[in-house]
């Protein structure tokens, strides 16, 4: 599947974010999906950084991701859903978020579904 970034920098971030995962775990969908999403997220890379390594820390990133806008909360929740199959009240995540940032998070769910 041939995926589109929204930009450059968002296909460095998801780059650099990936390989700091487990090798092993690098080809799976629920990885790559929800990383495309937080590497979309600009200028929070260092703070999701933190979170990841032997998997992502979703529970202390969405505690981190308090003070962060409505949207980068949303995002973090939708990757966090594709991720480890919670649910996500949909209306609530894709309200906030632009044109450019919906079409990453569609994007991430045909990655993990398709």
């Amino acid at each position: 599947m041939l995926v589109q970034f929204k930009n450059d920098k968002h296909r460095r971030n998801y780059e650099q974010l990936l390989a700091m995962v487990h090798p092993g775990t690098r080809s799976s969908i629920e990885y790559q999906a929800a990383l495309y999403i937080l590497a979309a997220i600009d200028y929070k890379q260092e703070v999701i950084a933190e979170h990841i390594g032997d998997g992502i820390r979703f529970r202390e990133l969405v505690q981190k991701a308090r003070t962060w806008s409505t949207a980068e909360r949303r995002m973090v929740e939708l990757a966090g859903a594709l991720f480890n199959g919670r649910s996500a009240d949909l209306d609530q995540c894709f309200r906030p978020l632009d044109k450019q940032n919906t079409a990453v998070t569609l994007e991430a769910m045909k990655m993990r579904y398709l």
